[in-house]
């Protein structure tokens, strides 16, 4: 005990060399305190080779006393060595039962040919628990039964992962009892392990596995069964897994089991339950339509869009079986979907409607419908890929063409949409063609209203109208709306805009196009006095100062020049060219083209946004109605 707390290693070697009481020996080695025991085989295998054996001059009734202290300190090599000596078989179960509770695997295999014969499902339970594979091969190893093999793999079930488990069954299970193991992992659910046996299985048999991938299409999740389905599926069970799967809602299964062949009454069957149930999220749930005639498609597409399936109605577009007036049926119908405007979310509408977008033959007519039937906003998605894209249709829109860029409308004209949109590239594209700027809505908002209102880019879409000259005109255009029996247009118009979303530099904007005057600003002020918003901070703080400031500062002489020479020259998409074309110095040039508003604080602006969106919730509802 002294030399094994010093560690001194060698001396005990010749201690136990030179030791006569070998059996002396052994008892006080196994004696030895745990916390000082450093390799405790050591000593007795020392013992074994230098004496000839301990075991030989050790009697019978000695080593059940040794037992104990080797398996308390876990020398389980030992154990395995005495109990090659002759025990009883009380000695030997109490050795095995420790071991097998405690034991390593390596050490663990000498000791298991011990086991009992009435104690052998008592350990092959506690092995599997451990999860000890490697054990539970070599204790079934030539006591293998069926009823062994198939009650360790239902024991094994219960607790163990699927990996080793199927390592288990593929070394130590005979593939003609598979279909007793399939049972036994189909009630387990156990389907990664049923997948891989599916290839180990016999091939050419139907029988054998049919209740097993009846079972599959019972309880499997979606993915393992289309995996075992292409794995291995017997064609007697490929109409029953039809009517299961489309019960559990498994299309992509039914997609590949339809491949499989079944009768045209059951194929119409499902893909009829498919339009109005399927989600249709992968390709393979779209491929049950792919063997449909072409009367079968026409009968299914109400269904479809009805219901919203929006990525099939897109990929059977494809397939252009379908006329123009079922076509346009189609959109319709899209336009009236509860998702109809879900655009960003709704990938299959989105490619629905660019679908329609790009047959060329036939978009003008498209266009034509749609703005006959007043669907604006459906309009702009099916042109909507870029602004430059945009800009090119338009411009190469024909004059003789179906498709009447200068349609007013209750919600304006083209370019109240495409400015609410967000379009601002585009505009002067259609002015050119002829759309009237200074049109207005049914309610008398002008597109400068429209601008202020857009919560996308704002001050870009203001300064963009500015430019085509329609500032100076504004004042002329609140005068007429003002005399309409609209009594809340005012709070609609650009100047009380900027002020309730306290955008000073929209202010400013409108105050160097024309679009406000002195007058108009002093007026804006006192009715904002009786507003809930003249008591709020960024009010107070920014907004009415602001105000004050630009209606107690006359308009300069450079600002009432440029507003004559911009009112002179007119609304229209070319004014650029214009100005080129004036004898002016490059600086009055730009000044004429409004470049010192193209100069955005930036600073100003995220301010601006961010307040905003911080008052949204509480002036949604300013004056009895939404504003934005």
């Amino acid at each position: 005990s002294l030399l094994s707390e010093s560690e001194r290693w060698c001396a005990i070697e010749q201690m136990v060399k030179t030791e006569k009481d070998e059996e002396n020996l052994f008892r006080r080695i196994c004696r030895c305190p745990e916390k000082t025991i450093f390799e405790p085989h050591t000593y007795c295998r020392c013992c074994w080779k230098v004496k000839d054996g301990i075991f030989v001059h050790c009697k019978a009734e000695k080593l059940k006393d040794l037992l104990v202290p080797l398996v308390a300190k876990g020398f389980w090599q030992t154990v395995g060595e005495v109990l090659g000596r002759g025990v009883s078989e009380r000695d030997e179960w109490f050795a095995v039962e420790q071991a097998v509770k405690r034991a390593p695997t390596k050490p663990l295999l000498p000791i298991l040919p011990y086991c009992p014969e009435e104690k052998f499902r008592l350990v092959l339970q506690g092995l599997v628990q451990r999860g000890l594979w490697e054990a539970v091969g070599t204790l079934l190893f030539g006591n293998l039964t069926e009823t062994d093999s198939l009650w360790a793999v239902e024991e094994a079930c219960k607790t163990a992962d699927e990996r080793p488990l199927i390592d288990f069954i593929l070394r130590h299970c005979p593939a003609e009892d598979f279909h007793q193991v399939f049972s036994i992992l189909t009630r387990r659910r156990l389907w990664t392990a049923v997948k891989c046996l599916l290839h180990r299985a016999v091939a050419g048999d139907d029988t054998q596995f049919m209740w097993v991938v009846e079972e599959a299409f019972q309880h499997a999740p979606g993915v393992e069964l289309k995996s075992i389905v292409q794995t291995y599926c017997p064609y007697a069970c490929v109409e029953g897994g039809v009517r299961t799967c489309m019960r559990r809602g498994l299309w992509c299964t039914v997609s590949v089991l339809l491949k499989r062949g079944v009768s045209d009454c059951l194929r119409r069957e499902a893909v009829e339950e498919a339009c109005r149930m399927a989600t249709f999220n992968s390709q393979a749930e779209t491929d049950m339509f792919s063997n449909c005639t072409d009367d079968e498609i026409r009968n299914v597409f109400p269904t479809l869009v009805k219901h919203g399936r929006w990525v099939a109605v897109s990929l059977l577009l494809e397939r252009d079986i379908m006329d123009f007036a079922q076509q346009l049926e189609v959109v319709k119908m899209a336009v009236k979907s509860s998702r109809a405007w879900d655009y960003d979310r709704d990938f299959g509408l989105r490619n629905t409607l660019f679908g329609f977008r790009d047959r060329t033959d036939q978009r003008d007519r498209f266009l034509s419908e749609m703005l006959d039937k007043g669907y604006w906003k459906l309009f702009v998605q099916m042109l909507k890929v870029s602004d430059e894209r945009w800009a090119k249709e338009v411009s190469a829109t024909k004059p003789n063409s179906r498709f009447d860029v200068q349609k007013v409308g209750s919600n304006g004209n083209l370019l109240h949409v495409l400015c609410a949109s967000g379009l601002w590239r585009s505009m002067p594209h259609l002015v050119k063609l002829g759309v009237n700027p200074l049109a207005v809505d049914k309610r008398g908002c002008s597109l400068l209203n429209t601008a202020a209102r857009s919560k996308r880019r704002p001050e870009t879409l203001l300064l963009q109208c500015i430019r085509m000259g329609v500032g100076t005109h504004q004042a002329r255009i609140e005068q007429q709306a003002s005399e309409s029996k609209h009594c809340q247009i005012y709070f609609k118009f650009p100047l009380p805009c900027a002020v309730v979303r306290t955008r000073t530099l929209m202010m400013r904007m409108l105050y160097e196009s024309g679009a406000c005057s002195n007058r108009s600003i002093r007026h804006a002020e006192s009715r904002f006095e009786r507003k809930w918003i003249a008591y709020t901070p960024e009010y107070l703080l920014h907004v009415k100062p602001y105000l004050e400031q630009l209606a107690a500062t006359p308009r300069s002489l450079k600002s009432a020049c440029r507003l004559v020479i911009s009112h002179h020259l007119g609304v229209s998409g070319d004014r650029v060219v214009k100005i080129k074309q004036l004898p002016l110095p490059d600086s009055l040039r730009r000044y004429l083209q409004f470049s010192d508003l193209a100069d955005f604080n930036v600073d100003e602006c995220a301010r601006a946004k961010c307040l905003y969106y911080e008052w949204t919730d509480r002036r949604k509802t300013l004056f009895g109605y939404e504003w934005f």
